[in-house]
């Protein structure tokens, strides 16, 4: 998973796939542990987020205003590793990767 610069999430084709390949995702966040957890949502939901599909096998979330929110640093692109526990795939902040 990477954040991206202009306020969006990226998600590749294996992160899409553990996620059942939604066409929205509900964001979720932990402060205490930085942890940031996705999960497939209908469109339909209050608090879905569109799932965009770019060339290739990538998927952007445009949430700018949720990175805003909890003051999530966004100013440069950054990879995280991801890991789905249980439906929910989840983002250590903390370990960010090159």
């Amino acid at each position: 998973m990477g954040i991206l610069k202009k306020g969006a999430i990226s998600l590749n084709a294996a992160a899409m796939g553990a996620l059942g390949m939604p066409d929205a995702v509900q964001l979720l966040y932990n402060p205490r542990e930085r942890i940031v957890g996705i999960r497939a949502i209908g469109r339909e939901q209050a608090s879905a987020h569109k799932v965009n599909v770019q060339a290739g096998s990538s998927y952007i979330v445009y949430c700018g205003a949720f990175l805003q929110f909890y003051g999530l640093e966004h100013d440069q692109g950054r990879q995280y590793a991801a890991k789905l526990v249980g439906s929910i795939l989840q983002v250590d902040l903390s370990a960010a990767q090159s």
